[in-house]
């Protein structure tokens, strides 16, 4: 049971090409990151006798798509990042993002995940009386997503 709730600001985004050793990139001006589902499937196990309830049990797992929204700065200039997002993204290129959420309200101490994944899907906001904001929606494409101890050294600074 949670002790106390821990609002997501602070919660840091990364991505690493494939290489030894990773080195993050962080994206900057993250506003809310969705996590992916996991759903595994249903495969029917029923044998028919005097039960009438059909059994299951669980079959391979769809992943659903991990989705980072930020403040939008679309000059090269100043932001870079996401020109390079961008070109990744028309790339279809597949790559490692880690999501790193603050467990504590100081910030100090953070829980880690992993998944391999390419973007899917680019949405750019720009309402006349609101923040610019984009949006990328990271499609899984490994084998699931790691979950890492909590740490108090965060590896997307």
């Amino acid at each position: 049971m949670a002790t106390g709730a821990v609002l997501g600001n602070g919660t840091r985004v990364g991505y690493s090409p494939l290489g030894s050793p990773v080195a993050w990139t962080r994206i900057p001006q993250v506003l809310e990151v969705d996590f992916p589902s996991e759903s595994p499937d249903k495969v029917d196990k029923t044998v028919h006798g005097t039960s009438k309830y059909k059994a299951n049990f669980p079959g391979m797992v769809e992943v659903g798509d991990l989705t980072v929204r930020c403040l939008a700065d679309f000059d090269e200039v100043t932001s870079p990042i996401y020109g390079a997002l961008q070109v990744l993204h028309d790339a279809q290129t597949e790559i490692y993002w880690r999501v790193e959420i603050p467990t504590n309200r100081a910030q100090s101490r953070f829980k880690p995940f992993e998944l391999y994944g390419y973007i899917g899907e680019v949405t750019i906001g720009v309402p006349i009386d609101d923040k610019q904001t984009i949006a990328f929606s990271i499609v899984h494409s490994g084998t699931g997503i790691s979950r890492y101890a909590t740490t108090g050294s965060p590896s997307v600074v």
